[in-house]
């Protein structure tokens, strides 16, 4: 039988389909999990590390070929998740 915290994990939230590109995108490369945020202009993207946004930066235009949206600003913080 599946924990709380497994069936919580494999919980899909009703979020917006960019945060998942996003999200994939970098777990798919970097092995990395990042926060997502959504604002009017830009896409707030936070890492963990420097060397992880600095290696991301690198893969912005391969990512914002990616979104519905690709007018957006893509924005890098390094911070807590």
């Amino acid at each position: 039988m599946d924990s709380l915290a497994d069936l919580f994990a494999k919980r899909k939230k009703d979020e917006p389909a960019d945060i998942g590109v996003i999200k994939t995108y970098v777990q798919e490369q970097f092995n990395e999990r990042v926060s997502v945020t959504i604002r009017e202009r830009d896409i707030l993207i936070t890492v963990r590390s420097s060397a992880v946004a600095g290696a991301l930066r690198m893969h912005i235009r391969d990512i914002s070929c990616l979104l519905e949206d690709p007018e957006k600003r893509l924005v890098l913080r390094v911070g807590t998740m």
